[in-house]
């Protein structure tokens, strides 16, 4: 499903417990973390576009926010559209990581196959073309 409808300001985005516990923990080992945000992204990878997540300190003018769970979740104006409606969550096992997925979007329509390659390996992350 290819979205169609123009985004201009995030208003949904799920953050699990799970993920948002690990977040706390890397944002408390930082020096600065009420200077830090969590910013997501589409990015290239596993031959395809995929989200990414990283923590940042730099706001854009035309980047999107939203508090998710109690942590500030930044987002670009081209990504925007394609995160709207997203979840992160974390999973541990074998291969623990970052997963965002959105029921909304097939990001494989936007070119490309994910791999199934874990977070961690440099891969998507289980199909769900998430990212670490």
């Amino acid at each position: 499903m290819e979205n169609t409808e123009t985004v201009t300001e995030l208003k949904d985005i799920t953050l699990t417990d799970e993920a948002r516990s690990q977040i706390t923990a890397v944002l408390d080992a930082q020096a600065n973390p009420e200077e830090l945000f969590i910013r997501v992204y589409l990015q290239s990878g596993c031959g395809s576009i995929a989200y990414g997540m990283a923590l940042d300190n730099h706001q854009n003018s035309e980047d999107s926010e939203i508090e998710a769970n109690g942590l500030k979740v930044v987002v670009d104006r081209i990504s925007l559209p394609y995160v709207e409606g997203a979840s992160i969550d974390y999973e541990g096992g074998d291969k623990p990581g970052f997963r965002i997925t959105n029921s909304n979007i097939d990001l494989s329509a936007l070119g490309g196959s994910c791999g199934t390659d874990g977070c961690g390996t440099g891969g998507c992350g289980g199909g769900s073309c998430g990212s670490c």
